[in-house]
């Protein structure tokens, strides 16, 4: 999975976990369909995570659920090119309006 911080937005505590968890997974060396997720705190995106092909997403998705984030867009929503992008419970419950969000 490919991934990098966006500009110098702060960092929660759970991102040295999301940090581990990404570095134990083994690379894909053959191109799929990306899904690009997106972490937001303190209503602000600070990483992107771009799963490669709907195995990794899930992965991802699922390992998220499990440190206690939840995805503010509904099953049909986007921002920007994200099609899922994970908050704590805090977070979500403070923007409710996913737009409201900033890089």
């Amino acid at each position: 999975m490919e991934h990098n911080y966006l500009l110098e937005n702060e960092k929660p505590e759970f991102d040295t976990r999301i940090t581990a968890w990404l570095n134990s997974q083994s690379d894909i060396p053959w191109g799929k369909i990306p899904y690009p997720v997106a972490l937001c705190h303190n209503g602000k995106l600070y990483r992107e995570v771009i799963a490669q092909g709907l195995g990794e997403y899930v992965s991802l998705t699922a390992f998220l659920r499990s440190i206690g984030l939840e995805n503010m867009l509904s099953s049909r929503a986007s921002l920007h090119q994200y099609g899922a992008v994970f908050a704590t419970p805090e977070t979500c419950a403070a923007y409710k309006n996913p737009q409201a969000l900033t890089v």
